[in-house]
Formats: structure tokens, C-alpha cells, sequence
């Protein structure tokens, strides 16, 4: 990995249990509306504000030959509605926690499965 992108509301609940970015080191690009200066983490990693097409540009230039991860459904979402998503990689746990956000709603999308799906007992 060599980027992240992530949604405002992830980086608001994030930061301070994190003390920086998700993955130390890793620069992070926040999809917002609310655009401020990058941020600098105590553990070394830098948050970016900007919009969705802005970000995700960004992070594909910072992770140059790495992928770039998505936290968040709502911004896989955003990416996925705009054409700017070219695989998913889903862990899916059957536990809801909270209300949460649908990863799929109201968009449609190819989903072909990779491997064998893994259930627990």
C-alpha cells in the first residue's frame, strides 16, 4: 500500500485513536468538501483535503506502483459511481455494528469472486 484515501467522517472519529494516519508513515487523502491545509500526524504520515476527483489523483501519484486502499463505504462508493475504482477487496464480517453505511446502495456493479469464499463454522 502506498496511499490511502478516506472520507471526512473517518478521519474526524480516526485521528485521535489513530495519533495520525491509519497506517503510520502512509499518506492519507480525506474526500472533503471542507478543504484545510495538509496535516502532519504524530506518526509520520500526512493528511490531504480535497475533493473526491482531487484526491483520488493525488493518491495514485503518491503510491506510484502501490495500491492506494479505501476506508470507508461511502467514499468506495463515491469512487465507484465515478469510474475510478478498478478492484474492490471486501472483508465482509457478519456483525453489524451501529447503523452503518450500505457499501451498494442504490449503484450497480460486476462483482466477481476471487478464490473460494471462507465461512466460519
Amino acid at each position: 500500500m502506498g496511499a490511502t484515501l478516506i472520507g471526512r467522517r473517518t478521519f474526524d472519529l480516526g485521528l485521535g485513536p489513530w495519533g495520525g494516519t491509519p497506517f503510520p508513515g502512509i499518506p492519507s487523502f480525506v474526500v472533503t468538501h471542507r478543504t484545510r491545509e495538509d496535516l502532519l500526524g504524530d506518526n509520520g504520515g500526512t493528511f490531504a483535503f480535497d475533493g473526491l476527483q482531487a484526491a483520488a489523483r493525488r493518491a495514485k501519484e503518491a503510491a506510484g506502483d502501490k495500491d492506494v486502499w479505501v476506508l470507508g463505504a461511502d467514499v468506495a462508493r463515491q469512487l465507484l459511481g465515478a469510474g475510478l475504482l478498478d478492484e474492490m477487496r471486501i472483508h465482509l464480517v457478519p456483525l453489524l455494528m451501529g447503523e452503518g453505511t450500505p457499501l451498494f446502495a442504490g449503484e450497480r456493479a460486476g462483482l466477481i469472486l476471487e478464490g473460494t469464499p471462507v465461512a466460519g463454522p
